[in-house]
């Protein structure tokens, strides 16, 4: 967390008591309260927005589409005398997206 030099907390789940105590636990500093956390979403896209366009010049502004839980699948593989559980991770913890999975099954 050194290289962080700003939280800003999107969405009303913030506003928990329980929530923002680890939070500020996890980041080592005060939560801010300068910004309406159900419109952080909009500054953010503001933010982005003026980082693509060549007419703004931003501050770096570096944003990470990840998966935030990973996606896995479960599924029983059927052998002569046993029946096997197989579990794969298909997205893994923070991989960004996009990301295009294809999963074939064969039934005999």
């Amino acid at each position: 967390m050194d290289v962080v030099s700003q939280v800003v907390l999107v969405g009303a789940g913030n506003r928990v008591p329980k929530v923002q105590e680890h939070l500020r636990n996890a980041v080592g500093q005060e939560l801010p309260k300068n910004l309406n956390t159900d419109e952080a979403a909009a500054m953010g896209a503001a933010y982005k927005a003026a980082d693509l366009s060549t007419g703004f010049k931003v501050a770096k502004f570096i944003t990470k589409d990840a998966v935030v839980y990973p996606i896995r699948v479960t599924f029983e593989r059927l052998a002569e005398t046993y029946v096997k559980q197989v579990k794969r991770t298909l997205f893994g913890l923070m991989n960004s997206y996009p990301q295009k999975k294809i999963i074939q099954q064969t039934h005999q």
